[in-house]
């Protein structure tokens, strides 16, 4: 006789204690010989909460049919001589692309969409925005809804597209990390992945052998001097007593995540960093990112529209920015 593995052991015991309990509190009389014979024949017909009853024949036809899953399906023999089949259906349970999305979170996202439409920022670059406030929200989980939302547009049918976008959303949440923490960021990919079709799915890694090395030093300091040209020492200077806090801004703040272009390019990453300021409501650093956007080449209308943006986000989810500055108040700054 094999003998049987003891993890497999122990759960095919878990489940027998379930099949009793499922038995008592249903009253679900265990089932007869005479019973089995009026089966369908078919074990894949015969189930009952998650349990098919396998007359003795079959054993053997159906643990063929079910070992292809990837946990294994587990046949009981319980004292009334028949056998049970325990199917793990969560393991192989299809992405919920077809789920119901919210109505009103999608007028937000087409406002937010069409308002990109008047600028010089490009239309695709309106989710790069859009997901950096949700990973600021109070739902980062939404980050599902505006995935579906993106990938039943006609444009996005090819599973390589919706790989080159998911790639993007990704990077615009891992630059989302330095500025909202790392929690909301991985809700908001665990909801993504929740729902991506197998061969939509994108397995690089962008920060695979990253270094905090010179070469990571001097992109960081070339991107930090081009969004505050003239004000960068003086920033940087704010740490003099906090130095941790400098060497964190330079090497990893701006070393590790916002300097690199292998998927999102300069506007887009600001399109992360402002959002995600802004969102939280800080005054201080929504004035730095402002005027960096501007800065960096963006004109004052279209960075009137990305406020705009932010404030429409945040207002769906009832969070009130009532400390960050306005584009005008920043502009004489600029």
């Amino acid at each position: 006789m094999m003998m049987m593995d003891p993890s497999k052991s122990t759960a095919l015991l878990l489940i027998a204690a379930n099949e009793i309990l499922v038995r008592f509190v249903f009253n679900i009389a265990p089932q007869t010989p005479s019973d089995a014979a009026q089966n369908s024949g078919d074990p894949a017909t015969d189930v009952l909460m998650n349990h098919e009853i396998v007359p003795e024949e079959k054993r053997t036809e159906s643990l063929n049919v079910t070992s292809l899953t990837s946990f294994p399906s587990s046949h009981l023999t319980f004292c009334d001589g028949h056998s049970v089949l325990w199917q793990f259906t969560m393991s192989t349970s299809q992405p919920q692309t077809d789920l119901e999305l919210n109505p009103e979170l999608c007028k937000v996202f087409k406002h937010v969409e069409d308002s990109f439409k008047n600028t010089k920022l490009g239309n695709d670059r309106w989710y790069i925005l859009a997901i950096a406030c949700l990973a600021a929200s109070p739902d980062p989980e939404a980050a599902k809804e505006l995935y579906l939302y993106l990938i039943r547009k006609p444009e996005y049918e090819k599973p390589e597209v919706r790989q080159a976008l998911v790639r993007r959303l990704r990077e615009a949440l891992v630059k989302s990390v330095p500025l909202v923490g790392v929690c909301k960021p991985l809700e908001a990919i665990l909801a993504i992945n929740e729902v991506e079709r197998p061969e939509d799915q994108d397995l690089s890694c962008t920060r695979e052998g990253w270094k905090a090395d010179e070469t990571n030093h001097e992109r960081a300091l070339d991107w930090f001097r081009k969004v505050y040209t003239r004000n960068a020492n003086d920033t940087i200077g704010l740490f003099d007593a906090h130095k941790d806090f400098a060497w964190i801004s330079t090497e990893i703040t701006y070393g590790l995540y916002l300097s690199d272009r292998q998927i999102l390019d300069d506007i887009e990453t600001q399109l992360v960093v402002l959002p995600g300021i802004m969102s939280q409501n800080l005054r201080t650093e929504t004035h730095w990112h402002i005027r960096g956007t501007r800065r960096i080449g963006v004109s004052k209308n279209d960075v009137q529209v990305i406020w705009d943006a932010v404030q429409a986000i945040s207002a769906f989810y009832e969070v009130k920015l009532t400390r960050v500055p306005t584009v005008d108040e920043v502009e004489p700054d600029v």
